[in-house]
């Protein structure tokens, strides 16, 4: 039978968050079976109590800028996505995420380092069985236009699969940059998710941002942790002060980002997902129609686009 797992034990982690800036203390903590994936604002308890807790659930989804975040009361907790997907993977159904402040550690812009803490300390199975998120009908999430994003979900008996396309072409070109640069703009990546092709294949997987965002985003008051070290940055010749660890990292990364903003179903979904420039936005959408007791009628509903666009 499979089971439930939980860390072995508790591991720490201390970083910068990529939006606030701000140094994070970051605990992962075993928990009981059927707990879930919740998040402690320590910063929080004093004041609020047990309203300091978050839980990773579909139902806890804020909306905000360029990156995950969950709001539960008067708590928030962003940028959850990459410790997600590395839990994910890992298979850890139970953990308790304690934090001092509202964004989880950048780290190193990738999921790694949070995959090898949790194999630092190792899970332990709980004699319970897990709970299954099975894509049983077709799902659609897009964006309208001709160039529009999209995600489509389709059941897979092969496990959790994701097939991804990103293509920057069109702003590639509207930026003038180099043959080398515009090589980066499209890739595709596909890739059967599992503990050894995540460690292996996707948890290096840095984000990204062209150059000309960074002054938007910091108008926003984003990325003030962000720098070349932490985060991709593409200019018109290529990356700044940094090098790519896989030849199509950034396809990789919103492989990574998807993987995490859907262990939100509170468990690793059994189907095929195949996306086309998706983002945060999306993924989660989707995540939302699985979740819902009218995601059959919605499978239903676009089984004939399905089908038109698998032709």
């Amino acid at each position: 039978m499979t089971e439930q797992k939980t860390l072995k034990g508790a591991v720490r982690l201390r970083g910068v968050g990529l939006h606030t800036g701000g140094v994070v203390e970051l605990e992962l903590r075993p928990a009981e079976p059927d707990s879930g994936v919740v998040f402690v604002r320590t910063d929080l308890l004093g004041s609020n109590g047990g309203s300091a807790r978050v839980e990773a659930r579909v139902e806890r989804l804020g909306s905000r800028p360029r990156r995950t975040a969950l709001v539960q009361g008067p708590a928030e907790v962003h940028t959850t996505e990459h410790l997600l997907a590395a839990l994910c993977a890992a298979g850890v159904h139970n953990v308790e995420v304690r934090l001092n402040a509202p964004e989880l550690p950048g780290l190193d812009g990738s999921a790694l380092p949070f995959y090898e803490a949790i194999r630092s300390v190792g899970t332990d199975t709980q004699g319970v069985p897990p709970p299954e998120v099975r894509v049983s009908e077709p799902v659609l999430a897009q964006e309208p236009g001709e160039h529009g994003a999209w995600i489509a979900a389709i059941p897979c008996p092969e496990g959790f699969r994701i097939s991804y396309t990103l293509d920057y072409s069109r702003l590639a070109s509207a930026m003038g940059v180099s043959p080398a640069v515009r090589a980066l703009a499209t890739q595709y990546f596909d890739v059967l998710v599992t503990e050894e092709t995540f460690a292996r294949e996707i948890a290096p997987a840095r984000t990204f941002v062209f150059e000309h965002e960074v002054r938007q985003l910091r108008a926003e008051g984003l990325g003030k942790g962000a720098n070349t070290q932490n985060t991709l940055v593409l200019g018109k010749d290529g990356i700044l002060e940094n090098s790519l660890r896989f030849p199509d990292e950034f396809v990789r990364h919103k492989i990574l980002d998807m993987i995490g903003d859907l262990y939100l179903l509170g468990a690793q979904p059994l189907g095929r997902f195949v996306a086309a420039k998706s983002g945060h936005a999306l993924n989660v959408l989707v995540a939302k129609q699985i979740s819902s007791p009218d995601a059959l009628a919605v499978g239903r509903a676009v089984r004939e686009s399905l089908s038109w666009n698998a032709r």
